[in-house]
């Protein structure tokens, strides 16, 4: 992505954040994963209280619902 357009982006979100990704193309998730998983973080780290044990990676965890897969929901097992 041109960063003018990541830019425009970042105007466009007032409550999102701008992270730029060295040595990457489209899916930092998938290029980058360790980087974009410490962005991501980070980014959710930001707005939880601390005092709901939250601000911790484990409390952030903690604090998420699990949200059931779709391979959980169909029985497929997608790691063999």
């Amino acid at each position: 992505m041109e960063p003018r357009y990541a830019q425009q982006f970042e105007s466009a979100l007032p409550n999102g954040r701008l992270e730029w990704v060295e040595e990457c193309g489209h899916c930092a998730h998938l290029e980058q994963p360790d980087a974009a998983a410490a962005a991501i973080l980070s980014f959710l780290l930001e707005g939880m209280e601390p005092s709901t044990g939250a601000g911790t990676a484990a409390g952030a965890a903690a604090a998420v619902p699990a949200v059931p897969t779709a391979a959980a929901s169909t029985g497929v097992d997608l790691h063999n």
